[in-house]
Formats: structure tokens, C-alpha cells, sequence
């Protein structure tokens, strides 16, 4: 009988590792049923403590009393689009590339010929020139308009933006660029408050015959989102507090290990120790590391084989700053037969067999999952479970 042992990574604590622990453990029994999962949860005792208030942090807000992300939204989308006024349009572009449009009836114009006539259109919208000057934007508009919609980007999300649930998107995400382009060709001294620049939008939508007005779409979360993560003044003054406290666990318990990992690695080989028959130990991020470490360090006979799963043990390890080896050191004889996991999308995988040449196998799973669902989208694949299914089979023909 083989026993499975999963080391959990980052982050994790009982609330979010048994519902991936009871998955685990069904797919491996309904695949082989003489084998014991045996769980290794370390975080809820070895991890990262609890975030209390950041004596550290200057103007230190926590995050149940900061400022809700939603208001911060408006300045954080045009601190990208000042930089790139095009990138919602880009995200649009992308978004529709992704989704199946519904057919176009018969006789209903498409939204290339309603962006056409609407630009004709344009000239006649009362409001949006009363905007344009009492905001000193008139003169550059018109050739802010003709840039954005000649752009590569703006054919290409145009062209393939269909139906009615498109339109909206596709019409606020061009309003924005439009607004965004003619602000970069103003002078300095032109400075508009974000409410300023969002009723500007609204008008150029307005004048577009589109869109829902002050909705905040697909391309808008995305870009707000990316600009919130930039930083900057209004970043660090409204967000440094909630920032550091949402770093808890994940980032907490990766310098945890680092600074103090030999808890877990004991942890494990006591795992190791108390299993019946051989051991398959699988590891997923921080605890792939943990578990690379702990073979390294100790001899443990009793593991036939490691499972990386997601894990960047191949990175640290060039960096120097893999805890059990220096960078440049060859494995030890004490790391046994090792498959390493890793997701095209999952940016927080990586390549073994090049850092460790002849001493491990690289297996990719090929899903359509993005990040940050790629990063634990192993355990809810076939595939992946199958992959460990054929190795317990394999480690259990060769066990004495």
C-alpha cells in the first residue's frame, strides 16, 4: 500500500486546505483505492502569525477601515490611461477575442457601422461641446478621435465586437481613450479632476448613443485593478496599510519559511516516519520547496517519489536562495525519483529538469486556466490525477 503525503503551499490554512484536501483524496481513491492520503498541514501552526496593527507602517490604516477600492477606481484607471490611453481598448480587444458573440439578425447594423455613423454624428452632440470647451479640450478632440479609431488596437476591438452586450463595453472603452489622448496633446496646466475627466466620457459616450453611463466594465476593472498595483502617492497613501495586511499570508509565510523553515521540514519527516509503505510526497508551491528541501537534508527511505506541484524550488535554487542547496550544488543521492509540475499559465511554475539535468522530469499541464486560478488549478484537472495515479502504480510494482 502507497501513501500519498500533500504538503500544502502558501498561504493555505484548514479553511481553504481541506476542501482541496477532500478532492485530492477522492480522486486518488477513485483511481487507487489501497492508497492513504495523509495530509501535512503546516500553516495554520508553522506559518506566517496573524497581521496585527503595522507599528512599522507609516500613517498605518487597517484594512477594515480602509477606503473601500471601488471609490479609489476612477484615479486609479487614468493613472494607466494617462501613461497608455489605449490599454482599455487593448483589454476590450482581448475580452471579445474571448467570448462567443450571439448571431446579428438580419438587418441589425454591426457595431463597426454604428461606430461609423455615430463619429459622423458627433459634431451635432450639445453637451459634449459645452464640455469640451469650458474644459479648454476643444481644440485637440477631433484629432484625438481620428488617432484612436485609425489605431491598430481600436480596428482590431471594433472588428471583433458584436451584439449589444459588446457595444457598451466597446463605447466606454473608446470614450476613455478618446479623452485620455486628447489630454496627452494639452498643455501641462490642463489638469482635470477625476469626476471632471469621467463626466467628459460620458459625454463623448452620450454622443456615441451607447453605453451605460458610470458603468464600470470588463476593460475598467482590469485597468483600475493594474493601476492600483502600481503604486505611487495615491497608492501609498490609501492602500500601503490593506496592501501589507493582504500580503498576510501568502507573502508572510514564503520569509517565514526562509528565515525559520526547519519547523516544517521536521513536520514533514515526522509525516514521512508515521506512513505505512512506501511514500509518494507531493508538494504544491512553498510546500514543493519545503518538501525538496526536507529530502535533501535528510535521508528519508521511506519516500519513493517527490511531486512538485507548481513550485519554485528551480528558481530559488538559481538564485542562490534555495535553503538546502547553494546555487550551482548537485542534488544529493537522497532526493529519490522527482516529477515536477508545472501550468503554461501559472506564473509561479517552474522548469526543473534544466537546473537539474537527469535528475528530474518536467510534466506540463496544459490548461486554459490564467492566473491566479492557474496557480491551484492542478487539483481540479483529470489529468493531473491521472499523471499521479500511473506513478503510485509504478512505485507500488517496485516495492518490496
Amino acid at each position: 500500500m502507497t501513501t500519498l503525503i500533500f504538503v500544502h503551499g502558501t498561504g493555505a490554512r484548514t479553511q481553504r486546505y481541506e476542501p482541496v484536501l477532500k478532492r485530492f483524496d477522492a480522486a486518488m481513491r477513485d483511481r487507487c483505492p489501497d492508497t492513504t492520503v495523509i495530509p501535512c498541514l503546516w500553516g495554520d501552526r508553522l506559518g506566517s502569525p496573524p497581521p496585527a496593527p503595522r507599528r512599522s507602517i507609516p500613517r498605518y490604516r487597517p484594512s477594515a477601515t480602509a477606503q473601500s477600492p471601488v471609490s479609489g477606481w476612477p484615479t486609479a484607471r487614468w493613472t494607466i490611461l494617462d501613461l497608455d490611453p489605449l490599454h482599455d481598448v487593448r483589454v476590450c480587444a482581448a475580452v471579445s477575442a474571448r467570448t462567443r458573440p450571439a448571431p446579428r439578425l438580419p438587418g441589425q447594423p454591426s457595431n463597426a457601422d454604428r461606430i461609423s455613423r455615430a463619429v459622423a454624428q458627433m459634431s451635432q452632440a450639445a453637451t459634449l461641446k459645452e464640455d469640451l470647451v469650458a474644459t479648454g479640450l476643444a481644440e485637440g478632440f477631433d484629432m484625438a478621435v481620428d488617432s484612436v479609431l485609425r489605431s491598430a488596437p481600436a480596428r482590431e476591438a471594433i472588428a471583433q465586437s458584436q451584439g449589444d452586450a459588446a457595444w457598451g463595453e466597446l463605447v466606454d472603452a473608446l470614450a476613455e481613450a478618446i479623452i485620455a489622448e486628447t489630454l496627452r496633446h494639452q498643455s501641462s496646466t490642463t489638469r482635470l479632476a477625476p469626476a471632471d475627466r469621467r463626466r467628459l466620457v460620458e459625454s463623448v459616450i452620450d454622443a456615441f448613443q451607447g453605453g451605460q453611463l458610470g458603468v464600470l466594465g470588463t476593460a475598467a476593472r482590469i485597468s483600475a485593478e493594474l493601476a492600483m498595483r502600481m503604486g505611487g502617492a495615491w497608492a501609498l497613501d490609501h492602500w500601503r496599510g490593506p496592501l501589507s495586511d493582504s500580503a498576510h499570508p501568502f507573502v508572510g509565510d514564503i520569509l517565514r519559511y526562509l528565515a525559520r523553515g526547519e519547523a516544517i521540514r521536521r513536520l514533514i519527516a515526522d509525516c514521512v516516519r508515521d506512513a505505512a509503505g512506501p511514500v509518494v510526497l507531493v508538494g504544491h508551491s512553498l510546500g514543493g520547496i519545503a518538501a525538496l528541501d526536507t529530502l535533501v537534508l535528510r535521508s528519508l527511505p521511506a519516500v519513493a517519489a517527490l511531486v512538485t506541484v507548481g513550485s519554485q524550488g528551480p528558481l530559488l535554487h538559481e538564485m542562490g536562495a534555495l535553503p538546502s542547496l547553494d546555487a550551482g550544488e548537485d542534488l544529493p543521492g537522497s532526493v529519490p525519483r522527482w516529477l515536477n509540475v508545472h501550468h503554461r499559465r501559472d506564473l509561479l511554475s517552474y522548469l526543473a529538469e534544466p537546473i537539474f539535468p537527469g535528475r528530474v522530469e518536467d510534466v506540463e499541464i496544459a490548461g486554459n486556466e490564467v492566473m491566479p486560478e492557474a496557480h491551484s488549478a492542478y487539483f481540479d484537472r483529470k489529468d493531473f490525477y491521472d499523471l499521479l495515479a500511473s506513478l503510485v502504480e509504478e512505485v507500488g510494482r517496485v516495492a518490496p
